[in-house]
């Protein structure tokens, strides 16, 4: 990472950022581990204004389903935090549960997974969170 894109300190504290699996400009996407745990992480940064209002909007969906029950909850990882940083709170770092295997995208394009699971199926439940 450069300095540019350094971890925030507050959170580095609690989580360590082990590699990067994705940087697409706007952010990066990191394996992590809680050092309080030990469990591994998936540590989202973004730079980008869209990128940050996306984040928070996805981490506000995740917390939705989480208290929707346990159907829900199977099918998505847990949102376990959101916190902005930089001067003036312009970066944000998300961080979710790592479920270990192939991501729900790779499963639906693939046909593969549950039964219930497809496009069409999470399409509309990004539209609902999205609108409420």
């Amino acid at each position: 990472m450069t300095n540019e894109r350094e971890f925030p300190q507050e959170a580095a504290e609690r989580w360590q950022p082990l590699s990067c699996l994705r940087d697409n400009g706007s952010g990066e996407t990191w394996l992590g581990r809680d050092r309080g745990s030990g469990e591994k992480v998936l540590l989202r940064l973004c730079f980008d204004p869209d990128a940050v209002r996306q984040a928070e909007n996805e981490y506000h969906c995740l917390l939705h389903l989480q208290e929707q029950g346990e159907a829900m909850a199977e099918l998505f990882p847990r949102a376990l935090a959101f916190l902005r940083f930089g001067e003036d709170e312009n970066r944000c770092l998300l961080v979710r549960e790592y479920i270990e295997g192939q991501s729900l995208a790779e499963l639906v394009d693939q046909g593969s997974g549950a039964p219930f699971v497809s496009r069409n199926f999470a399409l509309d439940a990004a539209e609902q969170l999205l609108s409420q």
